[in-house]
């Protein structure tokens, strides 16, 4: 450009008032990173804040004018975007050819190029004296009659270069700018958001940097959301004429007020996107001159990408092995044979692009190190002769060092053929022979020389299974050949049983006592050792014990004794019981005594195993009879024992002495209306003696044996009965409410399901049962006790407590008030069956209060 002026606004901008604090600040951005510039800032302004226009020379030290007039932000903002006129042809037209051969999509080198055609082509041109003239952004072009980017001063200057960004769909702004220099305006481009080391952003300024070879890159950043945006400035020093400002990015203005001009205001603003430079591949190789099958390094870390970083690295190393992508720059590889190859090394950026490095390497080849033995099976007192004249090199001939150790390193030699060597002893002996070339590649050859010597037999035992009736194993791994190996085993378990030719066996003894093994191994040679063990055969315990007393009753200790029980060979250790109900506890007795309590009759196996010293075993079962035991009178069971009762009886019958068709006094017959009624005394389903109450229902209705009793103020009242029903159908016994209680409906009720099997109710419907005990049709000893101030029950069924004060309302009841006041129990309780056909059968009836 000829006849460039200093870059000066001939309008004077005079801010009038801004805040104290700044809005976006100025950095420079260098190689340690953004640093904060002093002045540079831009201050909070209001779009009515005034601006004076001020006719100035381009000097830094003219005095303005008087005249001059004055806008607002608002107005001037305003008139410059008219200015702009982007949507002009001349001006898009423009634009387009600038980055023609930059084609992408906002790219920072297309904002670059119009950069450099506008700074490099401008005609500078001051408006007339007294008159200060924004120039729309077309006549600017008009005025430099295509020799010039364009004519004018350098508002014209930044409104033409903010209109050709915005052409190429760039966001660009207009910074008016005072300080000691007098007035001035430039462009400024939006380059995106600052978020981070490895944003975009950076990414660009890195790049600029490179690009212009410069310290530092300037812009503004945002406070608050972080918007960067990029100087775009072209100024001279007024007082030495040297350029401060010729690249993007260059030195900002020295203002002390900066009011930025937005463009297009109110659509949104969009980032540049970062030019991604292709990276370079450069590669170091280890070894100067590797040999084959060396490892070599092969070092790709120098490698670099300006735009970006390198994310993966490819190997071809022209053998044929290529490498996938790989993450890290550093590899090892080795060449099976020497020769001339040309590695290449591909590096790759985030952004996918590539490029490609290569070098030729020279792999020398290993000598070939060769002997011969004479003669070939040496054996003791021999003399052994070796020759390496059959050594040779690819490259270099016979031209080679020699290195032999022979004797296991005992003889070290530096010839083709050392002397002859004597061995006087079997064994193993390495010779080894090492061959180098001139470049110091080596090749060895290493060979076991062998004077033989029988194998060595060893036997392994499982000591844990020396018992009779137990597989012993026999192992003879641990037997070894040390200049060969066992292909030969033959075992003589000492009982006059057949051989066994495997290196493992397994073997059983019919008798105990001592017994002497025997293994023969014979190795490649044929040479062969016996070595011979004894060993010891336990006879296994004898287990035996005895029951006292012989038939218990529940709740009754019963002692075991296995004092009888015996070891032939040894002596007895452990016991460990299961007395009919699963391992005893503890698991293992020490000792040959042990007790148990039963606390239901039955008939239970008795196991008893017993372990002798060495870990044998042998068991014995017996059966034991638990009876129900005598728990009658005033004693009741309890917790598997018969204990005196804690109450007071109110009634007590046992039904022996009344005959078919009586009742005992208080206990009447009821009925639902539908039918007659029967009941009767049979001995058909005895229990403690020979007869037993029974009750039932006919189809069609239903029978219910009652007692009706007096009801205590307070306390608790049961009753304790024996019960049993063996039908299909079902029934119950329940205190009841006569007058509180629908019929057939009661509380803390005992029933039986279809299978006779007891059970009670689990919520406020009487036939929605809760299995308690199978099986069925058998006797059930059942208690049952009501708290009669709260109605909480407990019920027992054969010593065990199954219902634990639950409250009418706890187990479902709907109406529990109706249940206070009971005075009466009933037994077969059918009325809600449409076919109630269960004979119940009762007995050993009492009805009682619980003593306080």
């Amino acid at each position: 450009m000829t006849a460039i002026r200093p870059l000066i606004l001939a309008v004077v901008i005079a801010v009038i008032s801004f805040t104290a604090s700044a809005k976006e600040v100025a950095y420079a951005y260098g190689d340690f990173g953004s640093r904060p510039l002093v002045s540079g800032n831009i201050t909070e302004y209001n779009g009515k804040d005034m601006v004076t226009s001020v006719v100035a020379s381009a000097g830094a030290n003219s005095k303005p004018p008087k005249q001059m007039s004055t806008k607002t932000v608002d107005e001037m903002k305003e008139e410059i975007n008219i200015k702009l006129n982007v949507d002009n042809p001349a001006v898009e037209d423009k634009g387009s050819s600038l980055i023609l051969d930059y084609p992408g999509d906002g790219t920072i080198n297309q904002i670059c190029s119009i950069y450099e055609y506008m700074v490099g082509n401008w005609s500078y041109k001051r408006d007339q004296r007294g008159i200060e003239v924004l120039q729309y952004s077309n006549k600017s072009l008009e005025k430099g009659e295509g020799r010039y980017s364009g004519q004018g001063d350098c508002d014209d200057f930044a409104i033409l270069l903010a209109s050709l960004i915005e052409s190429i769909g760039g966001t660009s702004r207009i910074i008016l700018a005072y300080g000691p220099y007098g007035g001035h305006a430039y462009t400024e481009v939006y380059l995106g958001a600052f978020s981070g080391s490895e944003c975009d952003v950076e990414r660009m300024l890195r790049w600029l940097k490179k690009k212009y070879n410069v310290q530092e890159i300037n812009y503004h950043t945002d406070l608050d959301t972080g918007d960067v945006w990029l100087n775009l400035d072209w100024w001279r020093d007024p007082n030495t004429g040297a350029e401060l400002a010729k690249h993007p990015g260059g030195p900002l203005f020295r203002s002390t007020n900066n009011t930025p001009i937005s463009i297009k205001e109110g659509y949104p603003k969009v980032p540049l996107t970062p030019l991604n430079d292709p990276p370079a591949a450069q590669f170091s190789v280890s070894l100067d001159v590797p040999a084959e099958r060396e490892n070599i390094t092969f070092n790709a870390s120098k490698s670099k990408d300006i735009g970006g970083k390198i994310v993966a690295y490819k190997w071809d190393f022209g053998d044929g092995n290529r490498t996938d992508s790989l993450s890290t720059p550093e590899i090892l590889h080795s060449y099976a044979r020497g020769g001339f190859y040309t590695v290449s090394l591909t590096v790759q950026d985030n952004e996918d692009t590539a490029s490609t490095s290569s070098r030729n390497i020279t792999i020398n080849s290993l000598p070939q190190a060769n002997f011969t033995i004479t003669p070939q099976i040496p054996v003791v007192g021999s003399q052994v002769r070796f020759d390496a004249s059959g050594s040779w090199d690819e490259e270099d001939g016979k031209n080679l060092a020699y290195h032999w150790e022979i004797n296991n390193n005992s003889a070290i030699f530096n010839l083709v053929s050392p002397p002859k060597q004597v061995y006087d002893e079997a064994g193993m002996y390495w010779v080894n022979l090492t061959v180098s070339d001139t470049n110091g590649a080596v090749g060895h050859k290493n060979y076991l020389l062998k004077i033989n010597q029988p194998p060595i037999a060893r036997i392994g035992i499982d000591s844990a299974n020396l018992s009779l009736g137990r597989l012993v194993n026999f192992t003879a791994a641990l037997s070894e050949d040390k200049d060969g190996e066992i292909v030969d085993y033959t075992w003589d378990f000492g009982d006059n049983s057949s051989v066994d030719n495997n290196k493992t066996a397994m073997h059983g003894y019919a008798e105990g006592g001592n017994k002497i093994i025997r293994l023969s191994v014979g190795d490649n040679d044929g040479a062969r050792s016996i070595i011979s063990q004894e060993i010891f055969i336990n006879r296994p315990p004898i287990a035996s014990f005895s029951i006292v007393p012989a038939e218990p009753n529940k709740g009754e200790q019963v002692s075991f004794n296995a004092s009888s029980s015996s070891d032939p060979d040894g002596k007895l250790e452990r016991y460990l019981w299961d007395f009919g109900i699963g391992k005893a506890m503890p698991e293992v007795y020490t000792k040959s005594l042990a007790e148990h309590t039963y606390s239901v009759a039955g008939r239970y196996d008795v196991i008893l195993i017993v372990q002798d010293d060495k870990g044998a075993n042998s068991s014995m079962i017996k059966s034991v009879e638990v009876g129900t035991g005598d728990c009658s009178g005033d004693y009741h069971w309890k917790n598997g024992n018969c204990v005196p009762d804690t109450s007071t009886i109110i009634y007590r019958t046992d039904f022996e002495k009344y005959s078919v068709g009586t009742l005992p006094p208080g206990f009447v017959i009821k009925y639902n209306g539908k039918g007659d009624q029967y009941q009767a005394i049979t001995s058909d389903a005895a229990h403690s003696g020979t007869k037993s109450l029974q009750a039932w229902g006919a189809p069609n209705w239903g029978a219910n044996i009652d007692y009706y009793f007096n009801m205590p103020e307070s306390g608790r009242i049961g009753f304790d009965v024996y019960l049993r029903a063996n039908s299909k159908d079902e029934g119950s016994a329940q205190f009841f409410n006569p007058e509180g209680a629908t019929w057939g409906w009661g509380w803390a009720g005992i029933g039986f399901d279809e299978n006779g099997n007891i059970s009670i109710p689990a919520s406020s419907t009487s036939n929605s049962y809760k299995m308690l005990q199978p099986p069925g049709d058998q006797w059930y000893q059942v208690r049952s006790e009501m708290d009669v101030a709260t109605g909480a029950t407990w019920i027992w069924v054969n010593d065990i407590l199954f219902v634990d004060g639950k409250t009418p309302s706890e187990m479902g009841y709907v109406n529990p008030e109706a249940y206070k006041g009971i005075r009466a129990i009933t037994f077969n309780d059918a009325s809600w069956y449409e076919h109630p056909s269960t004979p119940i059968y009762i007995d050993d009836f009492k009805l009682y209060t619980v003593k306080s």
